[in-house]
């Protein structure tokens, strides 16, 4: 079993992450408002770490046609077992460095929503390549990933003493890297090297949750109207450059 494996069969339940609190549920919203911005009816759409259904499982139910890529078979599961008979919806255990069984130029929009969580050189390569060649031409490429930054200062928030009890070692420049083998991190400005790397255009890039983590007990007690003020102002503010680094979630739309 690999780190990443072991991480959600047995640490971490993916399930509920994105619902179980109003800070959580912030990532959910904003990437919703991106996707919702460009999807027009009889789109095609392929989201690759689809997880347990969250984004897949909302566009299935809007009728849109979804492959729904994931590597952890038990999430896939669960996955499953939400689908009904009315979504038109292709649940595949899968990895997102290798599509091979995808023609060129597929899909109108691809959602990579979490292997860029997990992956860095090479492999992080390969998502990005895949992901290209099955996007249709003039589509869309949501790239999800974590800040360096955010990371860096939530450890310094949350432990007493986070080298050891959370990511284990900081490199030069204070780049974080995950001793577990299940996270990785990057600078807003390494994606968008990347992207030019892969000649891929940017359409947006922004931080889908702002500071959240550090407010996480505050955001959580808000009532309904204020908790809508702070979601508007994390709208407001997500693409601002001097802002970007410290989100914790980050997004890159690009367009092929």
């Amino acid at each position: 079993m690999s780190s990443l494996q072991n991480y959600y069969n047995n640490i971490y339940t993916e399930d509920d992450r994105l619902f179980k609190d109003q800070k959580h549920k912030t990532e959910f919203i904003l990437t919703t408002d991106y996707i919702d911005k460009y999807l027009k009816k009889g789109m095609k759409i392929l989201e690759l770490g689809a997880g347990t259904g969250a984004y897949s499982l909302l566009y299935a139910s809007k009728g849109y046609e979804v492959d729904a890529l994931e590597y952890i078979k038990e999430n896939l599961d669960i996955l499953k077992s939400k689908i009904t008979k009315d979504m038109n919806i292709n649940p595949v255990l899968g990895d997102a460095r290798d599509l091979s069984m995808y023609e060129d130029e597929t899909f109108d929009m691809v959602l990579n929503l979490g292997p860029l969580y997990h992956l860095e050189g090479e492999d992080r390569d390969k998502v990005i390549q895949e992901a290209k060649r099955v996007c249709k031409k003039g589509g869309l490429i949501y790239f999800a990933y974590i800040s360096n930054n955010f990371t860096f200062v939530k450890c310094i928030k949350k432990f007493d003493d986070y080298i050891i009890e959370y990511k284990g070692e900081i490199l030069e420049g204070y780049r974080l890297r995950d001793s577990q083998n299940v996270f990785t991190f990057m600078y807003p400005s390494e994606m968008e090297e990347l992207m030019k790397k892969y000649d891929l255009s940017k359409v947006h890039h922004l931080t889908t949750d702002g500071i959240n983590s550090l407010l996480i007990d505050r955001i959580n007690e808000l009532p309904e109207d204020q908790y809508e003020v702070w979601i508007d102002y994390l709208r407001t503010t997500a693409e601002r450059e001097d802002q970007l680094g410290y989100g914790e979630h980050l997004l890159y739309i690009a367009k092929k």
